[in-house]
């Protein structure tokens, strides 16, 4: 049995004023930077071969800081970067909806197929992390545990192609700053054994 441990990274600033990132390089926090050293913690004894990391720092940051005890190599993984937002980066969703954009109704509708002005839709998402996947898993050990950190989207997108769910299930499913989430691989078969767990930050995080 091997397993995929996914972790979403630390809280950011932008985080906490409820601000959309996307594709903005915004660095983790010092609650961020506490929230995955009790992460680190947690996963001190955990059988760790190899890890893959969204290449923004909040994601790249989270990685160093979970995979220091571990002599493991760590991937930068630009396909694992978070859905971009284009020109609604930075902005509140309060913002965007008194901005006006005629596509912000299709977006929060959940049209897989709206984007932002300037950004991605969720379908373009779900293909390049489709790709990410393709790439690593004829390659993963059988044994032991696979680190991915990511985003929000696209690990829950990553959750989807491990799982084989329908692309409409994409925004049923949360993720909280430096969560812990785990897929156990039984040959081509999976199973999602924990979701969004932040019991090693004792209630201490922002949804």
């Amino acid at each position: 049995m091997a397993r995929w441990l996914l972790v979403r990274h630390g809280e950011t600033s932008w985080n906490r004023q409820g601000r959309i990132q996307g594709h903005t390089d915004i660095p983790l926090d010092d609650a961020g930077i506490a929230q995955v050293q009790k992460l680190a913690a947690r996963l001190a004894a955990a059988s760790l071969t190899v890890a893959y990391a969204s290449d923004l720092a909040r994601a790249m940051d989270t990685a160093r800081l979970l995979t220091a005890g571990h002599v493991i190599p760590l991937t930068p993984a630009p396909e694992l970067r978070e859905l971009c937002y284009g020109r609604w980066e930075g902005l509140t969703y309060a913002q965007v909806e008194m901005s006006g954009s005629a596509d912000y109704p299709r977006v929060l509708s959940g049209d897989l197929t709206a984007a932002a002005p300037g950004g991605e839709s969720v379908e373009q998402l779900l293909e390049r992390v489709r790709a990410f996947y393709r790439w690593i898993q004829a390659s993963l050990p059988q044994e032991g545990d696979t680190l991915v950190v990511g985003h929000g989207g696209s690990l829950r997108a990553l959750l989807l192609h491990l799982m084989g769910l329908p692309r409409e299930w994409f925004w049923r499913f949360s993720l909280a700053p430096a969560s812990l989430s785990i897929v156990s691989r039984y040959g081509d078969d999976a199973v999602l054994d924990l979701w969004n767990d932040t019991s090693h930050l004792g209630g201490a995080h922002v949804p």
